[in-house]
């Protein structure tokens, strides 16, 4: 009989890990994490987890067509949301919430977003034309309204996509925020009822307003709230506690097992629904299919996360989950217009060998990253502001 549960993950079912913890290696400090309080343990399972979602994150993006990428992007995004809700913790003090949400997300996406716009206005034309991609031309204001836009289906966001995430997520977080402070400690029967709630405005955005582009990804939002819902119910309730004393009682074989019966049941959803992509509200053929397949998926990614756990690597791309997301479109685009070997194998995304080089270009993607954002952190932790020279470091 395998035992998978360390000390640190003794308090799965807690609160006791939450998202204003302080910055781990590979994770970019932020303001408000500079505080003298000795930050929580870190939860195992939930950083692995991280892990295995940000590098679907960037598998997804390398991969340029095949069923390997229709199905990744099936689930790939709802989990993080799913993730991002075990990690929730109610704050009284809303405007301190708020805060501390806007420096760890915001703060970063609008830093990266200027560098993105900078490189993009010098290099942004030539990376599509070798990647054979037509974009229409945008102008520095149109680049710039993008970044205060913040909603990528504008089309004015071309020079980083992947960061509509940010802004989505910080907007989800409000609108699951709300939604507590209005409900004050909900009951499971009333938080499943705010879970379908979102749902629906989900589905009904998508069935009648399918080309609505609200500021901030408000549309959404609406339906990633669901599974951030989802999130704040698994952790209120212990479910990963009782997750993993399952893995404890049971084979260590078994538990791979359940995990590929949930990985082909995801894939035969997605197979049926077709190409699908949160980030346009693309769900499909089917909305309730998207929404299975991201429950399946994210079920089967939650799973897997627990045996894995003990792997440091895995463990410390979900500690810097955000620095990866942040920077990994530039390596990705080194790797699919200028070196040579991975430009001519990801072109052929649907093959043994661009399906490995997709791999290999995902590891190293998101080692760079996290190179970067160690970097980062020592310029950060030599700062003035950090060392007690000048500004209050509490600020």
């Amino acid at each position: 009989m395998n035992n998978f549960i360390t000390k640190e993950d003794a308090a799965a079912g807690s609160p006791a890990y939450r998202e204003n913890s302080a910055p781990a290696d590979g994770e970019i400090p932020s303001a408000a994490a500079s505080g003298s309080s000795p930050a929580p343990a870190r939860i195992g399972y939930l950083d692995a987890a991280r892990g295995l979602a940000i590098l679907l994150i960037v598998f997804g993006h390398v991969l340029k067509d095949g069923t390997l990428r229709q199905v990744v992007f099936s689930c790939n995004v709802p989990v993080f949301f799913l993730l991002a809700g075990q990690t929730y913790r109610f704050d009284p003090d809303f405007r301190r919430f708020a805060l501390h949400r806007a420096r760890r997300i915001v703060l970063p996406y609008f830093a990266v977003s200027l560098v993105s716009i900078a490189l993009y206005r010098v290099l942004g034309q030539a990376a599509a034309g070798s990647l054979g991609v037509k974009t229409r031309s945008t102008t520095l204001l149109q680049d710039l309204f993008g970044m205060v836009y913040a909603n990528s289906r504008n089309g004015f966001m071309k020079w980083n996509l992947p960061l509509w995430f940010l802004p989505c997520l910080f907007t989800t977080i409000l609108l699951a925020d709300a939604a507590e402070r209005l409900l004050q400690e909900p009951t499971v029967r009333t938080r499943l009822i705010l879970i379908f709630s979102f749902l629906a405005c989900g589905f009904l955005i998508r069935q009648f307003l399918p080309s609505l582009a609200l500021p901030w990804c408000i549309e959404i939002a609406l339906y990633m709230a669901s599974f951030y819902e989802c999130g704040i119910l698994i952790t209120e309730k212990g479910l990963m506690k009782r997750l993993l004393r399952f893995t404890r009682r049971t084979r260590q074989l078994n538990v791979f097992l359940f995990v590929a019966l949930l990985c082909g049941i995801t894939i035969d959803i997605s197979l049926a629904n077709g190409f699908a992509q949160v980030r346009n509200m693309d769900v499909g053929r089917s909305f309730w299919l998207l929404t299975l397949s991201s429950v399946t998926g994210g079920a089967a990614l939650l799973l897997l996360a627990v045996p894995l756990r003990k792997i440091q690597l895995l463990k410390r791309a979900g500690r810097g989950s955000l620095a990866i997301l942040l920077f990994h479109k530039f390596p990705i685009l080194f790797f699919q217009t200028i070196c040579p070997g991975t430009k001519t194998l990801l072109k052929h995304g649907s093959s043994a060998g661009g399906i490995l080089c997709a791999l290999a270009v995902t590891a190293v993607t998101a080692a760079l990253c996290l190179a970067v954002a160690v970097g980062l952190r020592v310029l950060w932790l030599r700062m003035p502001a950090r060392t007690g020279r000048g500004t209050d470091p509490s600020l």
